[in-house]
């Protein structure tokens, strides 16, 4: 199980096994996550091919998980390799590719909700060193747990009793005011916002327009122009800071309960990292008000 401490809101997951993760850069002929290196995968379990029978991505079992099903904490732990190349950044996948990508994803998440002990699902991706990533070779992971980890039973709790009092949906009633000084851009399924309390410098928010608990929930054409506003995203970081690093988060509700959460991305590029002040209070110091933000986005995509 995940060990709590609910007196001083702390939570944690012991696994020692991921102090033999490899340390992979700029070499790629060890790379696990490269065409022809299978050898290095444990378990291929979700795989899309090209025309020409090459993959796209692929899913494999993560060599060295955080949990499992045969001991506590019990879980899933997978690895979304989201391309064949070892150095091909994110923001130039095509948007079939990205299509693929987060089709894939999907189809995985559904696989892993099926599972009844599964109650929690979070797709993350870490790209470059400072956002934790020990490979340099794109990839993503996928983590279900059998417990809800301590703060996001909290923010479900609090978010519910906006429900109960409001009777809406907290995303929703935000975005029918959201202040156009706090909008990148957007279309007709998604909003790129800045949050008003963002924690992190350049902190991006794409919301889907229609209300939906969690990844499972999104329709094809939701992936499709989530690819699209992901990519314009990520080229526009790129722009204010060439092959930053940053971290890509999933936020959906719990698999199986009945909370009213409204799925969202959360985007945050690693600009600087978190000191004293934010360690010991988790109160993060943010040096980029967030409508400069969106001006900076929006000034950079025009270009």
């Amino acid at each position: 199980m995940i060990q709590e401490d609910p007196y001083l809101l702390r939570n944690c997951i012991v696994a020692e096994n991921r102090k033999k993760r490899p340390i992979i850069r700029d070499v790629a002929d060890k790379c696990p996550f490269c065409e022809g290196n299978e050898k290095y995968i444990d378990q291929i379990k979700l795989e899309v091919s090209s025309e020409e029978n090459k993959f796209l991505v692929r899913i494999v079992n993560n060599k060295y998980p955080i949990c499992d099903t045969l001991s506590s904490p019990y879980g899933v732990h997978d690895v979304v390799i989201d391309t064949p190349r070892h150095l091909e950044h994110p923001k130039d996948f095509s948007i079939n590719h990205w299509e693929s990508l987060l089709g894939a994803m999907q189809r995985r998440w559904e696989e892993i909700a099926h599972d009844p002990k599964i109650k929690f699902i979070q797709i993350f991706k870490n790209y470059g060193k400072e956002a934790g990533a020990s490979i340099s070779h794109s990839h993503w992971q996928i983590i279900g747990l059998g417990d809800i980890p301590y703060h996001m039973n909290l923010q479900y709790e609090h978010y519910n009793a906006f429900y109960k009092e409001k009777g809406s949906c907290y995303l929703c009633s935000k975005l029918q005011k959201l202040e156009s000084d706090y909008i990148i851009t957007e279309c007709d399924d998604w909003i790129a916002a800045a949050p008003y309390i963002s924690e992190f410098a350049h902190e991006t928010w794409l919301v889907p327009k229609r209300h939906k608990k969690h990844y499972g929930e999104l329709t094809a054409e939701e992936l499709k122009s989530c690819g699209r506003l992901l990519k314009k995203i990520l080229r526009g970081y790129d722009a204010l800071e060439a092959g930053g690093a940053f971290n890509i988060c999933f936020m959906s509700s719990g698999v199986k309960d009945s909370f009213d959460y409204h799925f969202y991305i959360k985007i945050i590029p690693r600009l600087s990292n978190w000191a004293g002040f934010e360690l010991a209070t988790r109160c993060y110091i943010n040096t980029v008000h967030p409508k400069t933000h969106v001006q900076m986005m929006r000034n950079t995509l025009k270009k």
